[in-house]
């Protein structure tokens, strides 16, 4: 099941704003989803106010002992200007993290790359139209993209302005996943027994601007930070573990894997990886590599 649900509009003068403070969640079940499902609907003119749309503060998330626990802390959708602290995801501990989990989640859904007509989309399907991306709201059949925009079975998908800080995530395939996302903070947070701790993909073709991610702590089976197709980020002062004992790990290991798009020019020159600590400890990997620079 889902802890809370919530939907909300955002608006050129003000936001619903959803605040959720000090609370725990524990899975009741094999088919507990997420402890927190949050989304918000966008004017089509893009004017948002400034105003945040959410505040999640101090909320922990557990499994039901060893034997089964949430797919999803937290997803969020269009969620701009918000932020997420002292935020806790604790995962299946038996070792055996069921692969596509995620602590943190903002942008939910399988890109498709762009529109095409007379296909059946299913939703949260996320696709891109000049240059925008969204995401389907309802199951359908696509007719015209403008037709079907007016009816709301397409929302636009991107968030703005986010901060996550001081947050603990264990035991997931994802630490964090975002897609579509501009203006992203991550400090002070610590990823243990992740597949993967922070992955970014953007999917318009210039890139989606500025990811600061600054002095967490990753002790990952795969990768440390992920990043396709963003640009102008900031990567610095990080201690990435990886450990091959983690659950989901692979054969190979990357502390920071940099890959632009091929809708990209390619990998932004005014982005900056430095003053990280990258180690390799239960090493039995193929290839472990402090960073990764991949595409054109």
């Amino acid at each position: 099941g889902i802890g809370i649900r919530f939907a909300g509009v955002l608006g050129a003068l003000e936001n619903e704003k959803l605040t959720v403070m000090r609370l725990g969640f524990r899975a009741g079940s094999a088919s507990s989803v997420a402890a927190i499902i949050a989304r918000w609907s966008v004017p089509l003119s893009g004017l948002v106010a400034a105003v945040p749309a959410c505040l999640i503060y101090d909320v922990e998330v557990g499994a039901a002992g060893a034997t089964y626990g949430f797919d999803y802390g937290l997803i969020l959708d269009a969620a701009h200007h918000g932020v997420v602290e002292k935020f806790s995801f604790y995962g299946i501990t038996n070792g055996t993290v069921p692969a596509g989990t995620a602590g943190l989640v903002i942008g939910y859904g399988t890109y498709y790359g762009d529109w095409v007509t007379s296909t059946a989309y299913a939703a949260d399907s996320r696709l891109r139209v000049s240059d925008v991306v969204y995401r389907c709201a309802t199951a359908h059949t696509s007719g015209t993209f403008a037709t079907d925009l007016a009816a709301g079975k397409w929302i636009p998908a991107s968030t703005t302005d986010f901060k996550i800080r001081d947050c603990t995530i264990h035991y997931a395939d994802y630490g964090v996943s975002l897609q579509d996302c501009e203006g992203v903070y991550f400090t002070q947070n610590t990823f243990l027994s992740c597949n993967y701790g922070i992955a970014a993909s953007a999917f318009s073709a210039g890139g989606k601007p500025y990811l600061n991610i600054t002095g967490n702590h990753f002790n990952v089976g795969t990768i440390g930070v992920s990043v396709y197709g963003m640009v102008q980020f900031f990567i610095g002062d990080n201690l990435i573990y990886g450990n091959a004992s983690v659950p989901l790990a692979g054969t190979n290991f990357y502390g920071v894997y940099i890959e632009s798009t091929p809708l990209s020019a390619g990998v932004e020159v005014q982005s900056f990886v430095r003053n990280n600590i990258v180690a390799v400890v239960n090493d039995s990997y193929t290839t472990a590599r402090g960073y990764h620079i991949t595409g054109k």
